[in-house]
């Protein structure tokens, strides 16, 4: 299963205009691997920075393809990039590869690129 779309389209719902955050695939993993992302920072923040995540369908179903994750991470300030991991499920059975997204749900000390 490739779990490496990314919605990138996200609305903005912060007062923040310097900080901005985003998320990034890092790897397209094979069935039973994790699949890794990137949730970066514009720039260091000088104050903490908490941004909210989750993963959706697209072709690939949570339960049987992957596991759902949902959750926050928070930036100390000074850093600017946190990974996330996803486990993919391992089945035998022959599909297509399929993927899911990952988007960010809030952001508090940011605005969401």
């Amino acid at each position: 299963a490739v779990a490496t779309i990314i919605d990138d389209d996200y609305a903005s719902t912060t007062t923040s205009t310097s900080i901005y955050v985003s998320v990034s695939s890092l790897n397209s993993p094979i069935e039973g691997q994790p699949a890794s992302f990137a949730i970066s920072l514009s720039t260091a923040a000088t104050s903490p920075v908490t941004v909210g995540f989750a993963t959706s369908a697209h072709n690939a179903q949570p339960g049987s393809d992957y596991s759902a994750t949902s959750g926050a991470v928070t930036f100390s300030a000074g850093e600017t990039i946190k990974h996330i991991q996803v486990p993919t499920l391992n089945d035998s059975i022959y599909d297509p590869d399929e993927s899911f997204y990952l988007s960010l749900t809030y952001s508090h000390g940011a605005t969401r690129a």
